[in-house]
Order: C-alpha cells, then sequence, then structure tokens
C-alpha cells in the first residue's frame, strides 16, 4: 500500500496489523505446544524483560495522550510477544527465516534506490513533506516513511547478510546472492544520509572483527570494501557525505537538554508512556528562547531513545530499558550469526543514542525477535503436535485476541488516512464523515490531531463557524501548539476580508498569540506570513514587509512570504528589493511556478 497515493501513512499500519496477526497466535502455540526454547533464556533476563514490559504498561495507565499511550503499549507488547513466540526454531526454520530476511532486505533496498533514481513523490506522493528538514539532500526512506527508521532496519540486518557473505562453506551463487543484497543495502544506507546510523555500523562491524576469529580476514576485507562502497556514493552525491561529515544537528541538543528537562519534572515515573511529543512544546518554551538552533519545532521524538525512555519513564524505566536493550548483548552466543545478531543490536544501539529507530515497529519488534532466532541454540526433543480441536480453539481464540488488540486502531488510522485523501480530492463532506468516525473509535491524540485537521477542512470548505469551534477544542486540548492560534488568526483573518471591521483586530491578537507561545523557529514562518498578510488588510504595509521578512529569516526556502513581499515591493515600485527577495528563494525552490513567473517579470534570473 506504500505505492496507493491515497494511504498515507498505510506502511506503518500495514507491519503493525501484520505483525500483530503474527505475534499474538504465534505466541499461543509456543505456550500450548510446551515453550521450547525457553529454557535458554537466562532467568536474570526474563525478569529485566517482564519488569520493563510491566512498567511501561503500568505508566501507560491514566496518560493525557490516551491514544499515543495505547498504542505505544501494544507494540512494546506485541515486541516481547512475538520475540518470545521465535524462541526454540529449528536450524531448518532459522535457514529459512535468514533466507527471507534476505529477500526483504534487497525489496526494500531497491525501493530506496527507486525513490533516488525515480523521484521519490513517484514512489508515494504523499510520503514526503517538502519543507520538512527530515528529507533534506534526497535522503530516501524505501517502505519505512522515514529515513531514520530504514536505516535502523539496515545497520539491523547488514551484519548478519556480511557475517553470512564471509562464511568459506557459502556455495558460488550463494555468495553472489549475498553479496548483490549486501551492496543494495550499503548503497541504501548511504542514500539515508543517517550518520547515527553510520556510526552504527561501524561499531557493529567492528564487534565481528574482534569476535569471530576464523572470519576476521574476510571480515576486515568486506568492512573495508563496505567503506569504499560509502565512499563511491559520497563521489556521486557529494552533499549526502557532507550532510554526514557535518559536526550535526545544533538543534537536537536542545531536544536533549528539553528531556532532560522533561525528566527533571518526574525523575521516578516520568511524564507516561508516549507523552513525550505531548509535553515537548511547553517544556521547550521554559528554557529556550528563539535564538536557540531548533527552537520552535515540535519534535516528536528526543533524537535520543534513552533520553525519551528517562523522560516517559523516569529513571527505573530507563534502567529496565537499558537492561532489556542493551542486556541483549549478554545474552549467551550460541551459533555463529549470534554474534552478528549482537552485532546488530549494537549497531541500533549507538543508532539509538542520535536518533530514534526503536520508535517503528518493525525496526523494534526485529531488534527482539532476531536474538530469540539467532543468539540462542536450537531446543533439543520437540513436542508432539496438538490434537485437532485443541489447535481449532486455539486458532479461534488467537483471532478474536489479535481483532480485539488491533482492530480498532487500525479502522481509526484507516478512516483518518481516507480523510487525508478525500482532503487532498476536495471531497470533503466524505472527508469530514471520515474524521468523525476516527474521534470516535479512539481519542484525539497529538500524531494525528484530528480536531486540527476537522478544523483545516471545515476551513477550506468556508465554514467559518466550524472551524473556529474545531481550532478551539484543539487549543483546550494541546495549549503549547500554537497552530491552532495561528489558524484562529486565519479564520478571523478572512472575516475581515467579508467585512467584519471587528474581526481584524481579534485575528492580529490571535496569531500574536501564537508567536507569543512561538516566536522563532522554522515553524513559526507560517504566522508570520499570516500575520503579513492581515496587516496588508489593515493598510500597514510596512509591517507587513516586517513580516513576510520575519517569515523569511525563520524559513529561507518559503515560497509564499517571498512572493507576499516581491509583489508588495513592485507595488511601492521597489524593484530591486524584490528581485533580491526572488532570487534567494529561487536558488532553493528552482521549479516553483510562482517564482518563475514574477523573476521573469523582473527580469531576472538565478
Amino acid at each position: 500500500l506504500v505505492f496507493w497515493p491515497w494511504a498515507r501513512d498505510a506502511y506503518h499500519v500495514v507491519k503493525f496489523a501484520a505483525l500483530s496477526v503474527f505475534a499474538i497466535p504465534a505466541f499461543g502455540c509456543w505456550w500450548l505446544i510446551g515453550r521450547p526454547g525457553w529454557a535458554g533464556v537466562p532467568r536474570w533476563y526474563r525478569l529485566v524483560a517482564a519488569g520493563f514490559l510491566g512498567w511501561v504498561l503500568l505508566r501507560a495507565v491514566g496518560a493525557e495522550d490516551r491514544t499515543s499511550a495505547y498504542l505505544r503499549a501494544i507494540e512494546w507488547s506485541l515486541t516481547f510477544l512475538a520475540a518470545t513466540a521465535t524462541l526454540g526454531l529449528g536450524e531448518r526454520d532459522r535457514q529459512v527465516a535468514f533466507d527471507t530476511l534476505l529477500v526483504a532486505g534487497g525489496a526494500a533496498a531497491l525501493v530506496g534506490l527507486g525513490q533516488y533514481f525515480l523521484g521519490r513523490e513517484a514512489l508515494s506522493r504523499y510520503a514526503v513533506d517538502e519543507r520538512s528538514v527530515t528529507f533534506t539532500t534526497e535522503r530516501v526512506f524505501s517502505t519505512f516513511g522515514n529515513p531514520i527508521f530504514f536505516a535502523g532496519f539496515l545497520v539491523l540486518v547488514l551484519p548478519l547478510t556480511i557475517m553470512e557473505l564471509a562464511r568459506r562453506d557459502a556455495t558460488r551463487r550463494r555468495t553472489g546472492w549475498l553479496a548483490a543484497v549486501a551492496i543494495l543495502e550499503l548503497v541504501s544506507l548511504a542514500l539515508t544520509a543517517s550518520r547515527g546510523a553510520v556510526m552504527g555500523l561501524a561499531g557493529g562491524l567492528g564487534l565481528l572483527v574482534l569476535t569471530v576469529r576464523e572470519l576476521r580476514t574476510r571480515l576486515a576485507g568486506l568492512a573495508l570494501g563496505a567503506a569504499a562502497l560509502v565512499g563511491i556514493v559520497g563521489v556521486v552525491r557529494p552533499e549526502l557525505i557532507q550532510h554526514l561529515l557535518t559536526g550535526g544537528d545544533p538543534g537536537r541538543l536542545l531536544m536533549w537538554h528539553t528531556a532532560f528537562r522533561m525528566w527533571g519534572k518526574a525523575p521516578l515515573l516520568g511524564t507516561g508512556l508516549g507523552q513525550f511529543a505531548l509535553r515537548y512544546p511547553c517544556v521547550q518554551l521554559e528554557i529556550a528562547t528563539p535564538g536557540d538552533a531548533g527552537f520552535g519545532v515540535n519534535a516528536v521524538h528526543a533524537h535520543d531513545e534513552y533520553l525519551e525512555a528517562m523522560a516517559e519513564l523516569g529513571l527505573p524505566g530507563l534502567l529496565l530499558f537499558v537492561g532489556a536493550f542493551i542486556g541483549l548483548l549478554a545474552l549467551p552466543t550460541g551459533p555463529a550469526r549470534g554474534w552478528a545478531v549482537k552485532a546488530g543490536v549494537l549497531a541500533v544501539a549507538v543508532h539509538g543514542l542520535f536518533n530514534f529507530p526503536l520508535s517503528t515497529a518493525p525496526v523494534q519488534m526485529f531488534t527482539w525477535m532476531f536474538p530469540a532466532i539467532w543468539l540462542l541454540p536450537p531446543p533439543g526433543e520437540r513436542e508432539e503436535p496438538l490434537p485437532g480441536w485443541r489447535a481449532g480453539v486455539m486458532a479461534a481464540g488467537a483471532v478474536i485476541l489479535v481483532a480485539a488488540v488491533t482492530l480498532v486502531p487500525l479502522v481509526r488510522s484507516s478512516y483518518h488516512q481516507w480523510a487525508l485523501a478525500y482532503q487532498d480530492a476536495k471531497m470533503y463532506p466524505r472527508a469530514a464523515v471520515a474524521l468523525e468516525k476516527a474521534g470516535r473509535l479512539l481519542r484525539d491524540d497529538v500524531q494525528s490531531r484530528i480536531g486540527f485537521t476537522r478544523g483545516k477542512l471545515a476551513f477550506e470548505a468556508g465554514d467559518l463557524v466550524t472551524a473556529e469551534a474545531r481550532f478551539q477544542d484543539d487549543l483546550v486540548r494541546f495549549p503549547c501548539y500554537p497552530e491552532g492560534y495561528g489558524n484562529l488568526g486565519v479564520v478571523y483573518g478572512v472575516r475581515a476580508m467579508n467585512g467584519d471591521k471587528h474581526a481584524l483586530a481579534i485575528s492580529q491578537e490571535w496569531i500574536s498569540k501564537a508567536l507569543r507561545v512561538r516566536p522563532g523557529g522554522r515553524e513559526a514562518a507560517t504566522d508570520y506570513n499570516s500575520l503579513g498578510n492581515v496587516r496588508v488588510l489593515a493598510h500597514n504595509e510596512r509591517g507587513a514587509l516586517e513580516s513576510y521578512r520575519q517569515a523569511l529569516a525563520c524559513d529561507d526556502a518559503f515560497v509564499e512570504p517571498a512572493v507576499n513581499a516581491a509583489r508588495l515591493l513592485l507595488k511601492r515600485h521597489r524593484s530591486a528589493e524584490a528581485a533580491a527577495i526572488v532570487l534567494r528563494v529561487l536558488r532553493k525552490r528552482p521549479a516553483d511556478p510562482d517564482l518563475q513567473r514574477l523573476a521573469l517579470e523582473l527580469g531576472v534570473r538565478p
């Protein structure tokens, strides 16, 4: 469904549902058949993992952003159910699992390369926000929706692929197949331009070279070859290597500082599971100013798995998380692939210092499933097959359980996606019905902002009364998110255009409130542009030009304030200033038709 334009976030929904359908029945089989492989898991790890899962479920209770907490609790539950259910596979099944992983990794890498050669929009029309900092320098994301998640998957599977390639007993045909998959995955990793993932892979491959003596020479050669391949990609696309080698994103320092302050407010219990995104804007305002790098960005994650765990789950949750995650490295190594699995876990652990790879369901679940499959030795004797009636009862119970756990969020997400698709198609009534149904199934949450979307939809349909009511409700739910204030200002601006004299002052007041909550940063650009438009209505052209310039200072690639400022300057016969603004933004957005027309009118070009 990632290729279906209407399914905006279907890659996550489909994977989440598919893993749910696998995990719960498989766990039921594991329990009834006799729990093969369970004895191989050290008791200390069972206690740590059970303690972490119990703490996660406990901290999901009573959350203000209930839907986010509910979905995150399901993800963690499915992670441990899936890992437990895959314990005890025989050697033949492990080989099948490995071959299937190769196919999956190669296919995901091919999709990523397709995004590079064909364009990201050609593969998933709605998957990219042009103004998102996540997708700068043409970073590919395959079917994972985000380059960080895709990179997390690649660094987890690459050590297994390279380890298998280094073995001396592989046939020539299999060696060729492994080499092709490894090359595809390495090139895709380079195209994600994820610095944390590259550092993680370096650490993982270093672990393999140090621990697997009989393959050390081959592994060292393959590691050098991988580095050379990434270097070749850098020659072809130097901006990617430049991104990899720059000193980092200074905005992440603010995210980390905010996460630490968030933890300081509740050091033992944390803010609650899944509550980071809800709390972030309010806490950021307490410690940052508009001049700070990254100010105004409503970070959904802390870009550090450990800090986010500490902020949401408190110090006990952090210790249990580290024990359950890093503790995978202390499990018995088992067969030869065990070290490759540990190398992948180490790569994700390093990646998690700078990003949030465990916040996507596939990477999160595979991080625990891979050790369950390949770390521990296969069990000895197998239990007899279940009688037919017991298997039938178990299957029926599993179906009911899966439906109970996954059906509501799956249907709610589907309604939300359909609404977005209808909205893009200008089918406002159908979109409004879909959003209403989505809101009935689960409460609004900071990820979906259903109420806010309904307000925008009503505004685009011309229903200003409903739009105002929706934005007011959104402000109650998310008081530190200034988009509601800014959009209320736009609503009253339209009323002023329609002749309501009193609406103009109210419009400026709402937008000013938005800018007091978030007076700087990239996301404030829209509010400054709206303020400029309102000032034009108020015949304050000097103030309008200042607002448009502030919008461009927040986002130097924002087309709308550049066009508005240029037209206002042309009206005042200040062509040179208009040309300078148009040229500056046109260099960032060379394909924009409005900027191209203005450049032609002004007689300039980049």
